[in-house]
């Protein structure tokens, strides 16, 4: 699977927009585990690491996130400045993020942190990729 933007349903009224993404819908994992990020002072980067297995859903809560992708597809840039979509990150994409200033990410993650699932390094991620 390639990285791309999901956008999710949206519900409007007067009391404001609601917006809704369940599993079996357009979110292609259950979710496990989740995370925010925040940059409040200064921009923040994170990120510099690929997944064996799991898959993330980024969302941009608040403000600004550029996302630099690489994977199925070859490398890629998205920009996150909405809640109303998320960028679904799949196994084996290495990934960069960059949290503007008083801006907040969301991650959704398809499994609970495991420490061998990560890889930390361009050479690793690289002989993972040619042995899959």
């Amino acid at each position: 699977m390639t990285p791309r933007i999901i956008p999710f349903r949206g519900i409007f009224d007067e009391r404001g927009p609601l917006h809704v993404c369940e599993h079996g819908d357009a979110l292609p994992f259950v979710v496990k585990r989740f995370f925010m990020l925040r940059a409040e002072v200064r921009e923040v980067k994170r990120g510099g690491f690929a997944h064996l297995r799991q898959s993330e859903l980024l969302v941009s809560i608040l403000g600004k996130t550029s996302v630099r992708v690489d994977g199925a597809g070859g490398p890629r840039e998205f920009v996150l400045v909405s809640p109303n979509c998320g960028l679904y990150v799949p196994p084996m994409t290495w990934c960069e993020v960059s949290i503007a200033r008083r801006s907040e990410l969301l991650v959704l993650a398809s499994d609970v942190y495991d420490k061998d699932d990560v890889m930390r390094d361009i050479p690793s991620w690289e002989d993972n990729r040619a042995s899959a």
